[in-house]
């Protein structure tokens, strides 16, 4: 029933593209400044600069439609990036390995770890919610900072798993995050969906 369900929606959506559309490929090459080669995330900002988080040591790199700009030379920065997300006040918040870092999208940044409240420095994803909270996904729970303090949620509150791989926040700002063990949404109180 899976099976035959995915094939009649993906023949669903080849029936709604538009036939007329093109796809534009683009190659990039060493020496148009892109240092990239594993890609974990990308962003897209109010301005319309493409931000990206690369594992490989190359951290932050960001595209403005012509210019490729790398921040590995900020050291503050990480040189593995494993999430990436804006908040309203239009600093990127970028996970790593060693911590969450708050970066104001020229020099200045601030970086945040177990010493801070984050349960773990291994982020696995960040989210900015409708009020601006911040969201942290992480293996051992997930985190909300509202700009001072620190809240953790794991199994012992409901959480599915305290293994966190993904964030996202819906229509009706409900938050779903994505675990090793199932699904969790917050509705108030935790709802789990595992298979």
């Amino acid at each position: 029933m899976k099976k035959t369900t995915v094939i009649l929606f993906l023949a669903l959506m080849l029936l709604t593209v538009d036939s007329s559309a093109q796809l534009e490929i683009h190659s990039i090459n060493k020496e148009a400044s892109f240092t990239g080669e594993w890609i974990q995330k990308i962003l897209k900002d109010p301005n319309g600069d493409l931000w990206f988080g690369d594992f490989t040591g190359n951290g932050i790199l960001k595209f403005d439609g012509d210019v490729w700009t790398n921040y590995s030379s900020l050291s503050e920065l990480p040189d593995k990036v494993t999430a990436l997300a804006e908040d309203q006040q239009g600093n990127l918040w970028i996970g790593g390995l060693e911590g969450a870092y708050r970066f104001d999208k020229v020099s200045a940044v601030a970086k945040f770890d177990t010493l801070d409240g984050l349960p773990e420095n291994h982020i696995q994803d960040i989210l900015v919610d409708h009020n601006g909270d911040i969201w942290f996904g992480t293996f051992s729970g997930l985190t909300k900072y509202d700009g001072t303090t620190w809240v953790t949620y794991t199994t012992s509150d409901g959480l599915v798993s305290n293994y966190v791989n993904t964030l996202f926040e819906d229509n009706m700002n409900r938050l779903w995050i994505g675990t090793y063990a199932g699904i969790s949404k917050i509705q108030g109180t935790f709802v789990n969906y595992t298979l």
